[in-house]
């Protein structure tokens, strides 16, 4: 007899348990391929947009199985193996030769055990995208009950082995109208019953269990896309979320429908209720025109007006206008289901129905807005009726309310799907400059903006003169990081002074806050004439209220840090460091930095460290300008220049100087200082600096440079920045 091997037994006992879970799935997946749903696409507009197509049709799969499967089956459709398995599936249509081996083993196990089971071969008949059922009511042809004949006949004699002879009398003219006698008509009836029909196999019962199982189901897919209230997902886990979200929005959708009008439910349920409000059968695209009077509740008291009072209360008057203007960007109107509805369908590179579903959840995630529009959706009593039965789950309204609760509760979490999903859409960006100028307004020069984003930038944008709004729309800019604002200092009073700027994103509904306080003027502060500030968004900001934007009364800019004391400056600089250093040592290597929060830290520390640098620093003499740290840096440079040394940091000084005229000194101080942090140079810079004889008459014996104590601190706080890779804006660094 075999003894096999303990090893061979182990092998033995592997393919037994193999071969069992083969058998199951052989037996109960054997008609698998009536529910692929094959697409109509080519072979390079399927691979291109495979993840916005549904390939097998899974609420048609789960009703022809017996209910006590469907809490297994559920589950394991969703699963990325059985997603794979039916991509192999369907590239084998195109490329026969190119399929799986283990899609090639399963066909051939589902047609070994048809042979052995004597199942016939039907002709295989996948669910395309064509299919649909027609708009009349589908009838089905019901038999009459089997019925004696009137006429008897002889019975053949059946020989053992042998088939009986026909009966000639039964064949015969007479006979077979003495049948169709027999025969009563067939009966017709219409398949659209009075009251609610259920699935055929179907019991009350077994349609109660899948209406639970669907709110179960969504219950547990809104508690996964919670799971985490630190932001801790990257890209790819809320996208494989908000994916499973989708398909079982679908699943919803579909359940109890009527007529199945389009390969996504939820995108034809949205297209009747937009038919239906706008009273005809086309849908209007929005036009410019449209937009901006939409945004009229943004635009209140933008600009020049000839009904501005002329007297004295001028000034109260313009404030009070901004004050409103101020008021409707940080508590905007929120977004309408139609201007969503719209918005995706202007979106011309979505080719399909699921495509355009899949950008409207992802556009109401965004804007915080999707259980409101659903349940708007669905308070329609007349197209929902219309179009489901009355034991659909969105007809149910105990489970409804609560899947609509669940919804709602993922306005916790702040999604950026729809911005960072689609980069070649248009959006639409409304810019409201926030700022206080001489006698005539905000300024008597051309105001330019250049708003920025993870993926693009906008380039400069003039503002109307003596305007201070911008209504743009151009390419998906990402996520929104920073801007710069300038003017060309044209005309008799073209310096102001900032206080912020507020960005609407109209068609996501984000607002951005880019804090200033600083002067855009030639004769105060620095003299710069150009800002770079850095995005902030406003549901982020504790208590940010219309007074913490509006301008105080009096002109004044952000507090001076002259006489501050070097360990208040001390201290914001290490706390500055180590925020920086403990953001990017938290991330994990498989998450993606926002690149907004990376440089709001950067600029963090650059601005401490200036403030820094200016501490003892002798700043003012009499009857000349006053001096900047800045001025010394040139001139301790100019040292090394003789000596041959520092060459870049000769090049980058040397181009800040002269390639950004704009600039005032302090605002290239901070550039400097943010493109030190990524090269990882400051701790030299800060020795160079603090052993020059420049720095020496320039600074009190007790700041940072001459201090040997505070200039080791520096130099090791610095140091602790030299691991990180720090990316900057391409906007902040330009060419350097």
């Amino acid at each position: 007899a075999w003894d096999p091997s303990p090893g061979q037994q182990e092998e033995l006992a592997s393919r037994s348990i193999r071969e069992v879970f083969a058998s199951y799935f052989v037996e109960h997946f054997g008609n698998y391929e009536n529910f692929v749903i094959v697409p109509q696409q080519s072979y390079e507009q399927w691979t291109k947009n495979r993840e916005q197509f549904q390939n097998f049709d899974k609420t048609a799969f789960l009703s022809d199985q017996p209910s006590g499967f469907w809490p297994f089956y559920s589950l394991f459709l969703e699963t990325a193996l059985f997603r794979g398995f039916i991509d192999q599936k369907i590239l084998s249509l195109w490329e026969p030769d190119h399929a799986g081996p283990n899609c090639a083993l399963f066909d051939s196990r589902v047609d070994a055990y048809r042979d052995r089971s004597g199942l016939s071969h039907l002709p295989t008949t996948p669910t395309s995208r064509t299919d649909s059922v027609s708009g009349d009511a589908v009838e089905d042809t019901l038999a009459p009950p089997p019925t004696l004949l009137s006429e008897t006949f002889p019975v053949a004699q059946v020989e053992k082995g042998f088939f009986p002879q026909l009966n000639l009398a039964l064949l015969s003219q007479q006979g077979s109208k003495s049948l169709k006698s027999a025969v009563s008509p067939l009966v017709v009836k219409s398949a659209v019953p009075s009251g609610p029909r259920q699935p055929h196999g179907w019991s009350s019962h077994s349609q109660s269990r899948f209406v639970h199982q669907l709110s179960r189901e969504s219950r547990l897919r809104v508690k996964h896309m919670l799971g985490t209230t630190d932001g801790a997902l990257n890209y790819v886990e809320e996208n494989t979320h908000i994916a499973y979200l989708c398909d079982l929005l679908e699943r919803v959708w579909g359940h109890g429908l009527r007529k199945r009008e389009s390969k996504s439910p939820l995108w034809a349920h949205l297209v009747a209720y937009v038919h239906q409000q706008n009273g005809t059968g086309t849908l209007g695209r929005k036009t410019a025109s449209n937009l901006s009077s939409s945004m009229s509740s943004l635009n209140t008291g933008c600009g020049p007006s000839e009904h501005e009072p002329r007297d004295t209360g001028r000034a109260l008057w313009r404030r009070t206008q901004l004050r409103q203007r101020i008021t409707s960007f940080l508590h905007p109107p929120p977004s309408s289901l139609t201007d969503d509805f719209q918005a995706v369908n202007r979106m011309h590179e979505l080719k399909t129905d699921v495509g355009r579903a899949r950008a409207w959840v992802r556009l109401a995630l965004e804007n915080k807005s999707l259980s409101r529009h659903l349940s708007e959706l669905l308070s329609n009593e007349e197209v929902c009726s219309g179009r489901y039965r009355e034991y659909a789950f969105l007809r149910t309204e105990e489970e409804r309310e609560h899947f609509l609760y669940h919804l709602l509760t993922l306005t916790a979490r702040d999604f950026t799907c729809y911005t960072t999903g689609f980069l070649t859409t248009a959006m639409t960006y409304h810019i409201l400059v926030v700022g206080e100028g001489r006698p005539f307004g905000l300024s008597t020069a051309n105001v330019y903006v250049n708003l920025a984003g993870e993926y693009h930038c906008t380039g400069r944008r003039n503002l109307m003169r003596g305007d201070s709004n911008l209504l743009l729309t151009c390419q998906n800019l990402g996520p929104l990081t920073c801007m710069a604002v300038g003017h060309n200092n044209s005309g008799i009073a073209p310096g102001f002074l900032l206080h912020s700027v507020l960005v609407y994103v109209v068609t996501t509904g984000q607002t951005y806050w880019f804090n200033c306080r600083h002067w855009l003027a030639r004769g105060e502060e620095d003299g710069s004439t150009e800002r770079f500030l850095v995005a902030e968004k406003v549901h982020s900001i504790a208590a940010l209220e219309v007074d913490a934007v509006l301008p105080a009364k009096g002109r004044k800019a952000r507090a001076s840090v002259e006489g501050q004391g070097t360990e208040v400056a001390r201290q914001g600089l290490r706390l500055a460091v180590e925020e920086l250093c403990s953001f990017l040592t938290h991330k994990s290597r498989d998450m993606p930095l926002h690149r907004q929060e990376v440089l709001q830290r950067v600029y963090a520390v650059a601005e401490q460290l200036s403030r820094a640098l200016e501490c003892g620093f002798r700043a003012s003499r009499k009857f000349q300008k006053n001096l900047f740290v800045w001025d010394l840096i040139e001139k301790v440079l100019e040292e090394q220049r003789e000596t041959g040394k520092q060459k870049y940091l000769l090049e980058v000084v040397t181009w800040l100087s002269t390639k950004q005229p704009n600039w005032g000194k302090k605002e290239k101080l901070v550039h400097l200082l943010c493109v030190g942090l990524r090269d990882h140079w400051l701790p030299q810079f800060i020795e160079l600096l603090a052993q020059s004889p420049a720095t020496a008459l320039m600074y009190d014996p007790a700041s940072f440079l001459l201090n040997p104590t505070m200039a080791s601190f520096l130099k090791q706080t610095l140091t602790q920045t030299h691991h990180m890779d720090i990316p900057l804006e391409p906007l902040l660094t330009h060419q350097l």
